[in-house]
């Protein structure tokens, strides 16, 4: 709806620039991404042994952190101004370029501040909570958002809501922190690091950095080039897309994030074997969900987008084909992701991921310039698979698990070979329905509802882990249908 009324409004240009800001801004907020994985991951043994004072104490190392990161990215973001005259690539002139960039700095560097109240939340398995907050003040800021966009057309009263709105978040976020954990407020508990444990925060600091830095510049810098390379225009129409991926992304994510201060925890109490147990039952979930997602964007996204925006905002099927290979990539890797930055395995990802960035970027200008969007994103699939997609993989297992990387690899053939299965028979389902819509597309939900979920229940019941995953559900709807009778 939003994004319907921004078109509307202001046009694909101004689509483009909100894409290419957005997707700039990600890429500059890496640093935060590597100070808060150090954070959480620090966080998980102290919250696991209620150590209050340890946690206070790691809570106030990093809050200095966090605001010498926040001065660091206000100044570099500044110096990067006259930049934008080469980034920004429009057939019609727009202004007030770098009023609409600040807005976005400002936006930036306010969040970016408080992060590590949000940080201590997730660690203690509460991510829920934070998850609350930004659902709420997201859906009030759209609303604010939508009705100014009607009554004035002005870019700035958008980008000013989305201002206000990151400072409303951050302000009630910070005050839950606060009251969850009143013992973080105490002065007493401030007690300074010890130079071993300081030294081996910064080492593993300085570690991500590297990596988040590297994977950042890997998959952050396809608007850019886009914009550069095609027109900023292109942003806005790949952005269309990208928007209702990254959801689908990030309701997947959210899944995994969830359980990743579990998982956290079970590396602190557990041995191998359990760790190993849980992570064959959560790789196989993952399995299914990659696939019934997949199958979903791939059958759905087209008809979305006309009955969405209209049928002239439509990209290219092999365009589509290929962000949908992206997602199935980024999907897939959720399981060993999740269990490697759990592990705390930093270190010895980080030169795969440099070499991934360069490889992309070196890809993306030669197939772009050749292949147009295309080509673009074809770059970050060779990538993806080329390097960090087996690497991270053969790490954890052999690393972590001490076990052969082949038994991984024959589970992600297996799941590779059902989702063609799966989206090859509910595209034959589909095909009957000519006309897009909205009775259409609901019957058309219902088939990829259906269809994709019964092939992988008849395909995967068999397996072990998913019959331990079914009994545990059984086992806690018995025990609820037991307290309340």
């Amino acid at each position: 709806m939003a994004t319907k009324v921004f078109i509307s409004e202001l046009g694909t240009e101004f689509l483009g620039i909100n894409g290419l800001f957005s997707n700039f801004f990600v890429l500059l907020s890496f640093a935060e991404f590597s100070i808060g994985t150090v954070m959480v991951y620090s966080l998980y043994e102290p919250i696991a042994m209620g150590d209050t004072k340890k946690i206070a104490t790691i809570h106030s190392f990093f809050r200095k952190i966090y605001m010498l990161m926040s001065l660091i990215i206000a100044f570099v973001g500044t110096l990067l101004i006259p930049l934008l005259k080469f980034i920004v690539n429009t057939e019609v002139a727009i202004n007030n370029i770098v009023l609409y960039y600040l807005l976005f700095l400002i936006s930036m560097v306010i969040s970016n501040m408080i992060a590590y109240k949000s940080n201590l939340i997730i660690a203690d398995q509460k991510r829920y909570i934070v998850g609350l907050y930004r659902f709420f003040f997201n859906v009030i800021a759209v609303i604010l958002q939508i009705i100014y966009l009607i009554a004035t057309a002005n870019f700035t009263h958008y980008l000013i809501i989305a201002l206000v709105k990151n400072v409303m978040y951050s302000f009630f976020v910070s005050r839950k922190a606060k009251r969850l954990y009143p013992f973080i407020s105490n002065e007493d508990n401030h007690t300074n690091i010890n130079k071993k444990e300081k030294k081996q925060m910064l080492n593993k600091i300085k570690e991500v950095f590297v990596y988040n830095f590297a994977n950042s510049v890997h998959t952050g810098t396809d608007n850019i080039i886009i914009s550069m390379i095609v027109g900023t225009v292109w942003v806005g129409y790949y952005s269309n897309y990208y928007a209702i991926i990254a959801g689908v992304m990030g309701l997947v994510d959210a899944v995994y994030t969830a359980i990743s201060a579990s998982v956290g925890n079970l590396i602190v109490k557990e041995n191998v074997e359990n760790q190993y147990k849980l992570f064959k039952i959560t790789e196989l979930i993952n399995f299914w969900i990659a696939g019934f997602t997949t199958t979903c964007l791939y059958i759905l996204l087209q008809d979305f987008i006309i009955l969405w925006i209209g049928e002239k905002y439509l990209l290219d099927w092999s365009i589509l084909i290929i962000l949908v290979l992206n997602y199935y990539i980024f999907c897939i890797r959720n399981t060993i992701r999740v269990f490697r930055l759990a592990a705390g395995m930093f270190e010895k990802v980080k030169i795969v991921v440099s070499i991934a960035a360069v490889i992309n970027i070196v890809l993306s200008i030669v197939l772009g310039t050749r292949y147009g969007v295309f080509g673009i994103l074809l770059a970050t699939t060779i990538t993806a698979l080329s390097t960090y997609y087996w690497y991270e993989a053969k790490l954890l297992m052999e690393n972590k698990f001490g076990c052969s990387v082949k038994i991984y690899f024959k589970g992600q053939i297996k799941s590779f070979s059902l989702t063609i299965i799966s989206v090859f028979i509910t595209s034959l389902c589909v095909s009957i329905i000519n006309e897009v819509t909205i009775s259409t597309f609901i019957i058309k939900m219902a088939i990829c509802l259906v269809v994709p979920n019964i092939i992988y229940f008849f395909v995967l019941i068999r397996e072990e882990e998913v019959k331990q995953v079914f009994m545990m559900f059984i086992r806690n709807y018995k025990g609820l249908v037991n307290r309340r009778t």
